[in-house]
């Protein structure tokens, strides 16, 4: 995998106190382990660029894991991660988990996380207090929890 020259100019211009290759190299080779394609890093990379300059084990590997535990696994992984490099930036502890936790919470018959995929996909950018305005407003007017009266059996 190879960026363009203009490409990783402009990155490597805009990280000037990083002249170590070794954090880029190991994020791109970890995240090809993953599974990723070389178009899936490229456009990680288009969009956050100082993902390169991340450690693959300490920060990168955490977050992935928490997206796989959740049961998103390659090449959807890499198509969301490509498009939400962000969340990558985003602290683990308080920003990602508390965010799927709220999410969870609202989604009431999700089966296998797919609802929650979606709702990232469209709302991941949204500050964890304004999505606890969005559910509190949805609550408000009743349409958060619908779900429940439609269960089977019911």
């Amino acid at each position: 995998m190879t960026f363009s020259e203009p490409k990783a100019i402009s990155i490597s211009n805009s990280f000037p106190s990083r002249k170590n290759l070794k954090n880029p190299q190991s994020v791109v080779h970890f995240l090809i382990q993953l599974g990723f394609s070389d178009a899936h890093i490229l456009s990680s990379v288009w969009l956050k660029p100082e993902i390169l300059f991340s450690y693959a084990d300490k920060t990168l590997k955490p977050k992935l894991q928490f997206f796989q535990d959740l049961g998103l696994n390659c090449p959807d992984l890499g198509n969301f991660i490509s498009t939400h490099s962000h969340v990558l930036l985003d602290s683990l502890e308080r920003t990602l988990i508390p965010c799927v936790d709220i999410i969870k919470k609202t989604l009431v018959n999700d089966k296998n996380n797919r609802d929650l995929f979606l709702v990232l996909r469209r709302s991941y950018s949204d500050s964890i207090s304004r999505l606890k305005c969005n559910i509190a407003f949805l609550e408000s007017c009743g349409i958060v929890g619908l779900p429940d009266a439609f269960e089977e059996g019911t």
